[in-house]
């Protein structure tokens, strides 16, 4: 006879009905047993999650990094996730990248200044490594920042707002996004988020990215200034130890040069020598925020300006092939901390 046949019976029906409501029962043990484990595996991880952000919040990025007993990478993993964390509250800016940067300038006569933590510092009243605090540069640097001038490109950190670090080089990343996460804040209200703005970065290629063509982009670049004529505006010390001028292509090249701290005390001295410059040719600025500051002066007066910083010497870095150690990290990228 079967165990789940219905009988009338009593006793058999009466066994039925057990062995029903015990497989049941069973069921419902194993179905709670999952649920609790599904529930304590989620907690789990959720606290995880919650301790690791605890933890970053607890310890700067950079005290960190130097710790010897923190891998880079695993620095890099958790800076990441405490940025997705955050970044509801961050309000990305439009701009372009490193090559579309560059396949602007090489396609048409458009001039670019550009805009990096020295440069934010001091647009918020602070100072940068080359310059005191000076209410004149302040307000040109915002001026030129949140104008929408078609002709002239501005360039802002555009690694900066791009949570993907796979192709940076480990130590770039960790500075950038604590950079981003301490400094938001204080910097946010700067960007104009009608205006389209373009990449600082790509001046660098060597020194920030780690998985990258590094060839194509040089190559890319020196097309802006191929066979014509340019006038390098730089610090007096700028070319001491090149080996490799990234501007041996042009046609022509003439040097004007200028301190390389503090610049801005030789502010017209400069300018009257820049402007006996023929105007057919480019002028390439590498001097710090004096150097932007007359890159404006000299767009206004119907120049092409090229601000291109670290250029000259991340060009000569690749060239030599040089290893780039944390020490040649921190020389091309010094800290900067916005003011209060």
């Amino acid at each position: 006879m079967k165990l789940f046949e219905k009988k009338k019976d009593g006793n058999r029906r009466n066994f039925y009905f057990c062995g029903k409501r015990f497989l049941s029962y069973k069921k419902k043990v194993i179905y709670e047993k999952s649920k609790i484990e599904i529930l304590n595996n989620k907690t789990n991880t959720f606290i995880r999650f919650i301790n690791n952000i605890k933890y970053l919040f607890k310890y700067d990025l950079k005290q960190m990094h130097d710790d010897p007993n923190i891998n880079i990478g695993q620095v890099t993993e958790l800076a990441a996730i405490k940025t997705k964390f955050l970044w509801d509250n961050i309000k990305v800016p439009k701009i372009k990248s490193d090559m579309e940067t560059i396949e602007e300038l090489v396609d048409s006569n458009k001039s670019i200044i550009r805009f990096g933590d020295g440069e934010i510092s001091m647009m918020l009243g602070g100072r940068s490594l080359f310059e005191d605090k000076n209410q004149l540069i302040t307000n040109t640097f915002n001026e030129i920042f949140y104008k929408n001038d078609p002709n002239l490109l501005t360039g802002t950190r555009y690694d900066m707002f791009r949570i993907n670090t796979n192709f940076m080089h480990s130590n770039i990343s960790t500075y950038r996004l604590q950079y981003l996460l301490t400094n938001y804040d204080k910097m946010k209200h700067l960007y104009n988020y009608d205006k389209t703005y373009y990449s600082a970065c790509f001046i660098y290629p060597y020194v920030v990215y780690s998985d990258w063509n590094h060839d194509e982009q040089f190559n890319h670049i020196r097309r802006i200034w191929e066979n014509k004529k340019v006038t390098i505006i730089c610090g007096d010390r700028v070319f001491n130890k090149i080996k490799y001028n990234v501007f041996d292509n042009a046609s022509d090249i003439s040097y004007i040069y200028g301190p390389s701290m503090s610049a801005f005390e030789k502010y017209e001295e400069l300018k009257s020598e820049i402007l006996t410059t023929p105007k057919d040719s480019i002028l390439i600025f590498a001097l710090g925020p004096c150097g932007k500051m007359l890159a404006y002066d000299m767009y206004k007066q119907g120049y092409r300006v090229l601000d291109m910083g670290h250029l000259i010497k991340n060009y000569d870095f690749y060239q030599k092939r040089n290893e780039m150690t944390e020490k040649d990290f921190c020389r091309a990228f010094e800290q900067h901390m916005l003011p209060d």
